[in-house]
């Protein structure tokens, strides 16, 4: 299929350099017509080889990299802003991120279902909401990344099937999606992994009946999550994006049921990179060091205490 690509790909280019070559002196209107044309065909290939790489399915085999001590969840805010190369660095197996633009908590369960065993034993799943985007926590919608990660079986189960063609030519079938990712891309690339106060706006409009209705939808949800992950020895923590109010209720909501469903579940703010970062490097516990002043009064209080008992005893001798 790669060598039919790159097949495709090169006779327009070939094709637009004979006619340029034989009206070299007399380019006419249909020359700079097929010109633009060939443009626009190669443009298309690169572009949608650069989607369908981007939601390619990590080969086993090739990347052999296991026991990572996070494996994190989550839409395009996260996938905006944390770059997991930067805590894999030296060898060491950190994050493995299956954030992603328009990915949504219905499809990080069956991703974390397939995925989990990239994470070592006692490992930490890290649960990401944006509760300042509803659809991004209520939606029970796939998308076209959505389909090429999940395992067949479960593509099969939930009825969500498309051809080998489609598959191959994402710009062609999936327009909105592809257009919507590959500006997404573009200002990732620009402003790469800034701030997450700076990636992702708020809303600023009143809330809809979304969030009312689905706050028990998503805490079964995230229920199911932590049962999964409990079963398998893996820990789970629920980093939460939220700066409106509303969105600040529901977190306090959210956080206030979990505690009392699962008490040792982390359930946390994550507004900022700074958040972020102390999630998955939490400072080290300092033990408290005893001060030499203390042993001194121990060690007086032991002798005051010896001579009162033994010393009557000795002037009675």
């Amino acid at each position: 299929m790669l060598r039919n690509k790159k097949i495709i790909f090169t006779i327009p280019l070939l094709a637009s350099f004979f006619l340029i070559v034989a009206a070299l002196y007399t380019i006419t209107l249909a020359t700079v017509v097929t010109l633009a044309t060939s443009l626009l065909i190669g443009l298309f290939f690169k572009l949608n080889n650069s989607i369908t790489d981007d939601t390619r399915l990590t080969d086993f085999f090739i990347d052999t990299r296991r026991n990572f001590d996070f494996l994190l969840l989550g839409s395009t805010v996260f996938w905006k802003a944390i770059d997991e190369n930067k805590f894999n660095r030296n060898g060491v197996n950190k994050i493995k991120s299956y954030a992603f633009y328009q990915r949504s908590l219905y499809a990080d369960f069956f991703i974390l279902q397939r995925m989990f065993s990239y994470l070592r034993n006692e490992g930490t799943v890290i649960i990401t909401l944006d509760l300042d985007d509803p659809k991004q926590y209520a939606t029970e919608k796939l998308t076209y990344a959505d389909y090429r990660i999940l395992h067949p079986l479960t593509r099969e189960n939930l009825r969500f099937s498309i051809s080998s063609l489609q598959s191959n030519y994402p710009l062609l079938f999936f327009p909105a999606f592809s257009i919507g990712y590959l500006t997404a891309k573009i200002q990732r690339k620009l402003f790469v992994h800034r701030n997450l106060k700076n990636i992702s706006p708020g809303i600023t409009r009143t809330p809809d009946n979304i969030i009312t209705l689905t706050h028990e939808k998503l805490i079964t949800r995230i229920n199911q999550m932590i049962q999964f992950c409990s079963e398998r020895n893996l820990n789970t923590s629920i980093a939460c994006v939220a700066r409106t109010p509303e969105a600040i209720h529901i977190f306090r909501e959210l956080s206030d049921r979990l505690k009392a469903l699962h008490p040792g579940v982390n359930v946390s703010l994550v507004n900022r990179y700074s958040d972020f970062n102390r999630l998955v490097n939490p400072a080290p516990v300092k033990k408290t060091e005893a001060k030499k002043t203390h042993y001194r009064k121990v060690l007086l209080n032991f002798c005051l205490l010896a001579g009162y008992e033994f010393l009557p005893a000795a002037l009675a001798i």
